[in-house]
Formats: structure tokens, sequence, C-alpha cells
């Protein structure tokens, strides 16, 4: 197990023959790309019904997002959503992944 540092961020890798962990360690450090950038977008989206301010320091009145993730693998999609602010629930089925969550 690796650690590698995304800002003020820590999320633990395989060492070695794993792809996702392989793209992290690697020089780019990121796994789908698109995908984040959409997730993250969608997350921060306003949703009917419900008062604006997520990300609004000066709103402390609505509650930040929850991401739910099933088949959380190492948690990259949750590490980024929590550092957004939002909450998050990672489900992961193979105990080596959840070992590396965990940490």
């Amino acid at each position: 197990m690796d650690a590698v540092k995304f800002g003020n961020v820590t999320l633990y890798v395989y060492r070695g023959n794993d792809i996702v962990s392989d793209h992290l360690t690697g020089e780019g450090h990121m796994w789908e790309e698109a995908e984040l950038r959409e997730f993250l977008f969608a997350l921060r989206a306003p949703v009917p019904g419900r008062p604006a301010g997520f990300g609004d320091p000066a709103s402390s009145s609505v509650p930040p997002p929850l991401a739910i993730d099933v088949g959380a693998n190492i948690g990259w999609f949750m590490i980024n959503a929590a550092a957004a602010g939002a909450r998050v629930a990672a489900f992961e089925a193979m105990d080596a992944n959840v070992r590396l969550l965990r940490a």
C-alpha cells in the first residue's frame, strides 16, 4: 500500500498491478478525468426544490450533498467528493479495497 497526496487529501493505493492505482501514481495522477469532472459538476448543481447555497460559505443552513458510491474500489470518486465538501458513503465488497478505503 502506498499513500498518494492530492493537495491536502491522502488516498491509499496499491503498489502495482492495479489499473486505478497505476494511473493515480503515474505521471498524470488522474483516473477517469472527464467522468470526475462531470461527477463534481453534478454534485454542485442545484437540485429542484432544494434551496441554493451549497458551497456558499455565507449559507450554513444548507446541508452538503450526499454522494453514494456502490462499488467504490479504492475511493477515487469519494475522496474527491469529500474534498469538495460533500458527505460520502462508500460501499465496497472486495476486502483488500475495503482496507485501503479505511486507511
